[in-house]
């Protein structure tokens, strides 16, 4: 884990005891090997063996031993030194997680004083009984004390947190600057800051493929800007390199990086699992040990009870996982086998989601692919589906659901998954994308960046669009952008009027579809079930559902667009055109 200076504490201690004693090991295994040679000259010495022969057997025995003993000794020094920076990383969490729990209690000092302080009398206030008004002056100096004294300590704590993002940096730089012999190092320390800076991304990833997983994981503790670095390679290039690499040298890079490889644009989404539920399971052992982080805790155990509802067929990959983003970790959880899916569908939610409720978003991802798979063998349809559960992005809150902040931050980061979907995957199947509330805005700047597109784009409960985008802007074909709202959904159109974002409905060329349900099916004679308000369109079996799936599907011509209808352009409708 690389570690930030929101966490100057990260990393993995166990991890690197284990290259300690890999070290270890290589030291005593090179002893022994010292051993046998001097065995070996002490036969050949009593030996009746006489001439030449015997001098230059002599001489190839004597000729390692210096070396071997250097080896050894740095073998030695090494292992010494790893072991010591894993206790001060230990100290450095015994710290970070006193300080955190100190800001807490500070913080918690001050509310509750500055809570005190607002229900008495205002200063200047007279109760007309003098002992009465000295007794509230008397409460208000004490609680204006608390508050000070809060404060004060706040800002102690924060000086104390900065001597510790010093004091890892002094430690990384003092174990690699002692570090210095690359013979006894290993690989890991023949790349450093240099090397990293001037490598291209996919070059960078070539080199990391020959280390071990103990250097591996030794390199991104001493180098955090190594995950930054990987992450912007060209995921095509990154697929390309991928494809090059032997089975023990992927294992090698996912079990040692697990951090970049979990998320690297062009890396199979089967490897990519792998390496992010690796990240899960260490962060939440981390977590459990040293009792820091309560709410990225709980959140980290709804992703990984999400992930515990797999089946059959429902198989689950941890396409993506992000356990240090703030304010809560980010995640992505594909239902369907996304390296072999021919069709595709990110979901992409809205205002308040998290990670939090992981559980219910790959709830609502499993009905889409149920929906999906029994209407394609009701169609007749081949292929295979999958449907991510796509928590990507840090969503608003009310408030901040008004603005554009985070639709655009959250439209870069899809636009990041979206290249690498094309880059794994290739071209050949289709890509589907379904946004509720404010994840419409979001999808729909993504969708309007060069090199990004989708075959279908289909808007529910919309906040509305911002202003930069138009349909024409969308990288989506002609007829396959759709949009669909419940008649009692209050948020929607609340956000909208407020935010003054556009309403997609009201684009031409837009397509409506219904979400209302509580009517019989027009094809399959099945009753629809209703959907009511903002929460409900993904609900099973209801109109909403089955008219994104027959989206998703390409057969927009059977979708209905209020109840029993039809869709303007459907077989059987003789309206002729598109709402």
């Amino acid at each position: 884990m690389a570690w930030t200076e929101d966490h100057p504490s990260a990393g993995y201690p166990d991890q690197i005891r284990a290259v300690a004693r890999a070290r270890q090991d290589a030291a005593d295994g090179i002893r022994e090997a010292i051993s046998r040679l001097d065995d070996a000259r002490g036969i050949a010495e009593d030996d009746e063996w006489k001439g030449e022969a015997k001098s230059s057997f002599l001489t190839a025995l004597d000729g390692p031993g210096p070396d071997l003993v250097v080896l050894a000794d740095g073998f030695d020094h090494h292992a010494q030194l790893l072991r010591g920076y894993a206790g001060d990383l230990e100290t450095l969490a015994e710290t970070e997680r006193a300080l955190r729990e100190r800001r807490d209690e500070l913080h918690d000092d001050e509310a509750a004083a500055t809570r005190e302080l607002r229900v008495l009398a205002p200063p200047g206030f007279t109760t007309g009984d003098e002992s009465e008004d000295e007794r509230i002056a008397r409460r208000r100096a004490r609680y204006r004390e608390t508050i000070e004294d809060a404060r004060s300590g706040l800002d102690a704590v924060e000086h104390d947190w900065d001597e510790l993002v010093r004091e890892r940096r002094r430690i990384d730089r003092e174990l690699a600057a002692r570090l210095t012999d690359a013979l006894s190092l290993g690989g890991a320390w023949r790349i450093d800051a240099e090397t990293i800076a001037s490598s291209s991304a996919s070059a960078l990833l070539e080199k990391l493929s020959e280390l071990s997983e103990g250097d591996l994981a030794l390199l991104l503790e001493l180098h955090p800007e190594l995950a930054e670095t990987l992450i912007e390679a060209d995921p095509n290039a990154v697929a390309e390199l991928w494809a090059t690499l032997s089975p023990e040298a992927r294992r090698t890079l996912v079990n040692g990086i697990p951090e970049i490889v979990g998320n690297l644009g062009g890396v199979p989404y089967a490897a990519r699992d792998l390496a992010n539920r690796l990240v899960l399971d260490r962060t939440i052992t981390r977590l459990e040990a040293t009792g820091l982080g309560s709410q990225e805790l709980s959140d980290l155990r709804a992703i990984r009870e999400a992930l515990a509802t797999a089946s059959k067929n429902y198989p689950m990959q941890l396409v993506s996982l992000d356990a240090d983003a703030e304010p809560k970790p980010l995640a992505a959880i594909s239902v369907g086998d996304l390296d072999t899916a021919t069709n595709a569908t990110f979901q992409v939610s809205g205002m308040y989601s998290s990670t939090s409720d992981m559980v219910n978003a790959v709830t609502d991802a499993k009905t889409m692919k149920r929906t999906e798979d029994e209407w394609a063998t009701y169609l007749g349809l081949g292929g295979s589906t999958a449907v991510v559960a796509w928590i990507g992005y840090s969503s608003p809150d009310a408030i901040t659901v008004l603005g554009e902040g985070h639709a655009r931050t959250g439209a870069k980061l899809l636009e990041q998954e979206l290249r690498a979907y094309d880059a794994t995957v290739g071209t050949g199947t289709t890509l589907n994308i379904n946004a509720h509330s404010y994840g419409t805005p979001t999808v729909a700047i993504a969708l309007s960046q060069p090199g990004i597109s989708a075959d279908s784009f289909a808007m529910y409960g919309s906040a509305g669009l911002t202003g930069d985008v138009s349909l024409g802007g969308l990288h989506v074909p002609d007829g396959q952008v759709w949009a669909g709202e419940t008649i009692d959904d209050p948020w929607a159109p609340t956000g909208r009027i407020l935010s003054g974002r556009q309403d997609p409905a009201d684009w031409t060329g837009v397509n409506e579809f219904g979400t209302n349900g509580g009517e019989t099916d027009p094809i399959s004679g099945e009753r629809l079930a209703e959907s009511h308000g903002h929460g409900e369109y993904l609900i099973p079996s209801s109109e909403s559902v089955r008219n994104l799936a027959l989206i998703n599907l390409g057969r927009g011509d059977l979708v209905t667009s209020d109840l029993t209808t039809l869709a303007p352009g459907a077989p059987g409708d003789d309206s002729g055109g598109v709402v």
